[in-house]
């Protein structure tokens, strides 16, 4: 899993692949959620999930009791995975 994380500690945008094939199963950013909130209802906040996955909630400050383990990777890194996996999902239908 490979997250962008706000001034606050909180994930703005995540990106994560499938253990088996790679294929990414998750490329959500939290102010797209946000806006399928506040312009639609939850049936758009749903649609968006399907398609993009979900973003992962809480302060990251408090996933040191967890089994993750947060690394550093730089921004262009990061959008370089971001980017492969929006076209990815962009690309399904629904899922």
């Amino acid at each position: 899993m490979l997250v962008e994380i706000d001034d606050d500690g909180f994930v703005s945008r995540q990106v994560e692949f499938g253990s088996m094939d790679g294929e990414p199963v998750t490329a959500a950013a939290l102010v797209e959620v946000l806006d399928a909130r506040d312009e639609g209802d939850v049936v758009a906040v749903q649609a968006y999930e399907r398609k993009y996955g979900v973003v992962a909630e809480g302060d990251t400050g408090q996933w040191g009791h967890s089994p993750i383990t947060l690394e550093e990777i730089t921004s262009v890194e990061f959008e370089k995975f971001w980017a492969a996996a929006r076209v990815a999902r962009e690309s399904t239908t629904g899922r």
